[in-house]
């Protein structure tokens, strides 16, 4: 232990030495070490916001150093080391998809020791900018599209604002022009869409895609497209608003009626025997099967399958138990010749139902398509679907068509094989307004009443054994049957199927469809023992009467 003390004696001694005025000094001054730093500035350095390649700083010091961070986004890779020069020192950032954020980083230099340490620093900002999500924003364009007029059309404007520079792609331009076709980030500019006037009947079509894109993360982009849609050049036609241009509402049908088919109404109630038929209020429209009717149909101007039936009362029922059927209208050869109008149709409908109330449930939607020029409004296309689920009582549903000519022609239903029967009366089109025409709601058609009742070979008085009265009755509303009498009962039939008998204390039966015309009745009597006549009461009530 001895000579170790001396040793470390001898050592102090030999870096020491005596002043003039006696003080003890070092031999050699210990000076705070040297850093030099390349590929960062003084102020800091700014990163993208998302993951890119290492940013690569060059120290150059002269004593050992360490690297202390206050943020954990980023990370600075060695964190120490010894002496040396342009030492690669790499700064990688996580991607940044919040908003903007600063961090640091200090260089520490130690010229000194670890008991007596001699630092030197140097501190550097770090700025990461936040995610910008690429966007456009635009004004003023509905539903991402604008429509021409086919002459001397308005210019349209809209806005766009985007969060990165962005610049416009035109798919057609011999008859549309847009200006500017490009715009910088942050500011909304108004861009003007000029469409020349169309001389053609062709509707011209074109789209505007908008585009922008981080320059430097070209994943980071978004597109808008704007739809351009001129009308075709047809000049108007000059009937007033409300004109009509086409009425039809089948009266025709029953004045020219088969002989050979009953005249029973709807639905198919059966009342007697009629020789094998199995349908006693109408009859199919095909060439085959009814040549003289078809004949009628088609020089009237109307396209029609064998699925289509023709109705006594005056109207037609669309398809059969297997297949669908349509009605297709004669041209509309009112409109002036080589002019285009906006027409308003409208049509009564309702569901097939049996007398039970059993309906067509296949399909949704009763189909209605514009054949040859014209567009409906309401679906921007040829066709539109109307739900139709009323029974036994009429609705009038509309729609609007524009651009229609006097070579235009509409169907009611189609020709697939799907069950979906429906009755369609009262076809009607009209002039209706070029600028905003206004589409009516589907209304309920209440019909006057109407009430019929037959008594089909039914004797005066019915015999003491008993018997039964043997009626048809029609009526156009719901309706109720009751005895006022135990010995007198009612029993209701539509076709083979009894349709109601009273069990209720009232003796009432209650046909509940609406518009059920022509009901098999059977009044029955039972047998009268008392030897004296007796009589009872039949009641038919419609809406409280």
């Amino acid at each position: 232990m001895k000579i170790a003390k001396i040793v470390w004696f001898l050592t102090i001694l030999s870096i020491v030495a005596c002043g003039d005025d006696g003080e003890i000094t070092t031999s050699k001054e210990i000076l705070p070490a040297t850093i030099k730093v390349e590929g960062i500035e003084s102020a800091g350095m700014d990163l993208l916001y998302f993951h890119t390649s290492d940013n690569i700083i060059l120290l150059t010091v002269d004593a050992p150093w360490t690297i202390s961070k206050d943020a954990g986004w980023f990370v600075v890779s060695p964190a120490k080391g010894v002496a040396g020069e342009e030492i690669e020192i790499r700064l990688l950032a996580d991607a940044n998809l919040d908003g903007q954020r600063k961090g640091s980083f200090t260089i520490t230099a130690n010229s000194g020791t670890y008991r007596d340490p001699i630092l030197t620093e140097q501190t550097f900002e770090i700025r990461q900018g936040g995610y910008t999500g690429a966007t456009i924003v635009l004004d003023g364009v509905e539903d991402g599209k604008i429509e021409f007029m086919e002459e001397n059309p308005t210019p349209e404007t809209f806005t766009v604002k985007s969060s990165y520079d962005w610049s416009i792609n035109l798919s057609e331009n011999n008859w549309v022009e847009v200006s500017p076709l490009s715009g910088k980030a942050g500011e909304i500019a108004t861009v003007t869409v000029t469409a020349k006037s169309n001389s053609e009947p062709n509707i011209n079509e074109a789209t505007i895609a908008i585009t922008c894109s981080d320059p430097l993360n070209t994943s980071n982009s978004d597109t808008q497209i704007v739809e351009l849609n001129q009308r075709a050049y047809y000049p108007i036609d000059k009937h007033p608003m409300g004109f009509v241009l086409f009425e039809d509402d089948f009266s025709w049908v029953t004045t020219n009626w088969v002989d050979k088919y009953p005249k029973y109404g709807w639905p198919s109630i059966k009342v007697e025997e009629m020789e094998g038929n199995s349908s006693y209020n109408e009859y199919g429209s095909s060439a085959t099967s009814n040549p003289e009717f078809y004949a009628l149909l088609t020089g009237l101007g109307y396209e029609v399958p064998s699925t289509m039936y023709a109705r006594y009362e005056g109207s037609f029922k669309t398809g059969n138990s297997s297949t669908s059927g349509y009605i297709l209208t004669p041209e509309i050869s009112t409109i002036d010749a080589d002019k285009s109008a906006t027409i308003l149709v409208s049509f009564y409908g309702a569901l097939y139902s049996t007398a039970a109330g059993t309906t067509d449930t296949v399909r949704d939607e009763f189909p209605v398509t514009v054949e040859g020029p014209g567009t409906i409004t309401q679906t921007n296309s040829k066709s539109i679907g109307f739900i139709i689920k009323n029974t036994f009582g009429w609705c009038k549903y509309s729609f609007i068509v524009k651009e229609v000519t006097a070579k235009t022609r509409i169907m009611f239903g189609d020709n697939i094989k799907m069950k979906h029967r429906v009755h369609i009366d009262n076809l009607h089109i009209s002039r209706a307004n070029d600028n905003n025409p206004i589409t009516p709601q589907p209304e309920n058609i209440l019909s006057p009443l109407e009430k019929d009742i037959i008594k089909i070979a039914v004797p005066d008085q019915i015999p003491a054994e008993g018997g039964t009265a043997h009626y048809s009755i029609r009526l156009n509303r719901a309706w109720v049957v009751s005895s006022d009498v135990e010995w007198l009962s009612i029993s209701l039939k539509c076709g083979k199927s009894t349709n109601g008998s009273y069990t209720n204390p009232d003796k009432s039966v209650r046909v509940n469809a609406t518009a059920l015309p022509y009901n098999f009745s059977l009044f029955k009597a039972q047998a009268n023992t008392s030897g004296t006549p007796r009589s009872g009461n039949i009641t038919i009530t419609v809406d409280g009467q």
